[in-house]
């Protein structure tokens, strides 16, 4: 679903701060759904206060703060789902095998990034996945990124991109995204007038596999209902920016990992010696894409 957009308002303020307020209370209990997006039109000087109040830069692992200062929007992001985790964690396991401990890489999956360049300074984000390098000061630079959109709407995952490229554009060497395609979208198939009483349902992480049924990709279904729709499409495309024009641009073309085409095409790897200055291999990173295949 795309992220739901609070109203420019003199509360919008409260609204985030109420948010906030009941993650850090409930941590152990999602307080939006997972992939579920909140957006609130914000300035710049009110996000700096959120900070300071909430200390956002250290307690940010059980909610997910971006904030983008070219159109004033603050993102708050619910858990992740497992199917985003699967394509985040399938990445930083083969990247961390790729390199060695005592190289100065890291790969790291709660990076925060401080954007200080252009449209975008002062803007926040913590990408799903991002590649650290660190330089002849002692400082971590970030040089790859990658965004995984399951809920966010491709045109999200562009911007996003966007903000990374050209608000580190002195650092980014390039940027990759994921979209996951759900057809139909999610959503949820109980009517607020059929009066069914949730509090006797079980918490999500609570249901049993066999209590859902299903094949594949999907869809899913819980009690004769359709809660899940079928993941039609994953696709993978890399960006960068145009030094000469300052706009990103996609480098090669997109490849599709799921489903699988008849005449599959070899997927490009991931080269960290042109990544990175000092290169802790300079052999390509093949990605084996068919583990997202769905078994007969």
């Amino acid at each position: 679903m795309p992220p739901l957009l609070a109203p420019p308002s003199s509360n919008a303020i409260d609204q985030v701060k109420t948010l906030i307020r009941d993650f850090k209370a409930n941590r152990r209990k999602p307080i939006l759904a997972t992939d579920e997006e909140r957006e609130f039109e914000i300035p710049l000087e009110d996000w700096y206060k959120l900070h300071d109040e909430f200390n956002l830069k250290e307690d940010r692992y059980f909610f997910e703060c971006s904030y983008d200062t070219s159109k004033s929007i603050l993102t708050i992001k619910g858990p992740p789902s497992d199917v985003h985790e699967a394509v985040v964690e399938f990445l930083a396991q083969n990247l961390n095998r790729s390199i060695s401990l005592t190289a100065p890489v890291r790969v790291r999956t709660t990076g925060l990034v401080s954007c200080d360049e252009g449209q975008y300074m002062g803007s926040e984000k913590i990408p799903d996945l991002a590649i650290f390098e660190k330089d002849s000061r002692k400082n971590w630079k970030i040089k790859w990124a990658l965004d995984v959109g399951f809920s966010e709407n491709y045109e999200k995952l562009k911007s996003d991109v966007e903000l990374l490229l050209k608000g580190k554009a002195s650092e980014m060497i390039q940027c990759a995204l994921v979209k996951i395609v759900e057809t139909p979208k999610y959503r949820c198939p109980i009517s607020n007038e059929e009066g069914i009483d949730l509090q006797d349902w079980k918490e999500p992480r609570m249901f049993e596999a066999m209590e859902c049924h299903g094949e594949g990709y999907g869809p899913i279904f819980y009690q004769g209902r359709q809660w899940v729709g079928e993941i039609s499409n994953i696709f993978w495309e890399t960006w960068q920016l145009d030094v000469e024009t300052n706009e990103v641009k996609q480098v090669g073309k997109r490849h599709v990992i799921y489903p699988p085409s008849a005449t599959p095409e070899p997927f490009p790897p991931i080269r960290l010696d042109r990544l990175l200055s000092n290169s802790p291999t300079t052999q390509p990173l093949l990605l084996d894409w068919t583990l997202f295949q769905p078994t007969a």
